[in-house]
């Protein structure tokens, strides 16, 4: 059996359900005193309110206040002038629907909870941010000025190199060139004997000629050899490596040098072998009558210079194109002072900001 309550017994029921449970408005109010090292960033009230409504700082509200809350109905921000340099007031305000009025002890809760999420943010875009950017960039311009410093001591050292072979081979062509004058003069004062010993003579020429040749041959392939390093040099210090990397690069020029120090081993050997046949010959001509053997040693010695001559004269043109080369070092040396002196006024930039970067430091005032 359903039984029915008058109606006025209903409402007089509900209606104080009702009146209990109307929220209440209230408002709270602290300033939070901000001081941080000049930066790039100046704090505004647009980027403080953006903070204040994102999820995080309305939900540590929500938990604080889980039982009186029924409403965050602003969070707000205000930013008068800054008093000091470096310093800023800012003002937090939150208007809040709740069940009753908030304790003390609550209204401290509820903006400490919208605090710390401004502290949290603000020294993460203040500080902890601009340290990371600021290092990884100062550690960058530290790492490129080494490199630009290295290329250029490289390029520098290469150019005085070949200034220096280029002035040693002068010298020695001007040597030279007196030893032939001398040499010339012996071999017109001494015409004969040279018959005397023909074959010791032919067969010993014939074996110096066939070393000869083969040092000929040697230096063709040491002169090919060098004009492959340096095109390869030109391509590594050039603005484009023609899809070769700056590592492989290196390592091509690293295994190009041994290979042209094992050719110019191998030719040492051969001129090494050349004297000992030079020396042998010279031990025939001693047979030969005094006038014979003047002569003959005045021609070999001759030839011997004829043909130092010659090499003297392939390495003075080796050693010119070199030192054009080096030309184009020194230019790219001096290029790369030039980058050397940008990247240091950068990295005085960012070390100066690093070291006027410093912890944001907080003071709250609470307002009752």
């Amino acid at each position: 059996m359903r039984s029915h309550l008058p109606l006025s017994l209903v409402a007089a029921i509900l209606a104080p359900l009702s009146s209990a449970q109307e929220p209440v408005n209230q408002s709270i109010r602290a300033v939070l005193l901000v001081q941080f090292g000049p930066g790039d960033l100046v704090l505004n009230v647009p980027l403080l309110d953006a903070m204040t409504r994102e999820p995080a700082c309305r939900n540590e509200l929500q938990r604080v206040l889980s039982g009186p809350l029924v409403e965050i109905t602003r969070i707000g921000t205000g930013l008068p002038a800054p008093h000091m340099a470096g310093t800023f007031q800012i003002h937090v305000e939150t208007d809040l629907a709740v069940r009753s009025q908030l304790s003390t002890d609550q209204q401290d809760a509820a903006i400490d909870a919208i605090v710390g999420h401004l502290k949290h943010r603000l020294g993460q875009v203040l500080y902890e941010q601009p340290m990371v950017q600021l290092t990884k960039r100062r550690d960058e311009l530290d790492g490129r000025h080494a490199e630009l410093q290295a290329q250029r001591a490289a390029l520098l050292a290469c150019a005085e190199g070949c200034t220096t072979t280029v002035t040693t081979l002068r010298q020695h062509k001007s040597a030279l060139e007196q030893q032939l004058l001398s040499a010339r003069i012996d071999v017109a004062t001494e015409t004969r004997g040279k018959e005397l010993v023909e074959k010791m003579i032919a067969e010993s020429t014939a074996r110096r000629d066939d070393l000869r040749d083969k040092i000929a041959r040697r230096n063709a392939e040491l002169a090919a050899r060098n004009a492959e390093l340096t095109a390869l040099m030109g391509r590594l210090t050039g603005t484009a490596t023609e899809g070769m990397s700056v590592q492989e690069g290196k390592a091509a020029i690293t295994t190009m040098q041994v290979e042209i120090q094992a050719l110019r081993s191998r030719l040492d050997q051969f001129d090494e072998i050349a004297r000992d046949e030079q020396r042998m010959l010279a031990v025939w001509l001693e047979q030969l009558p005094s006038s014979a053997l003047a002569t003959q040693r005045a021609t070999a010695r001759l030839q011997s210079l004829e043909e130092e001559q010659k090499s003297l004269e392939k390495r003075q043109t080796d050693a010119s194109s070199a030192r054009t080369a080096a030309t184009q070092y020194e230019a790219n040396a001096e290029r790369f002072q030039i980058d050397i002196a940008v990247t240091r006024t950068m990295l005085t930039e960012i070390q100066g900001k690093l070291a006027r970067l410093q912890p944001v430091q907080y003071e709250l005032v609470r307002q009752r």
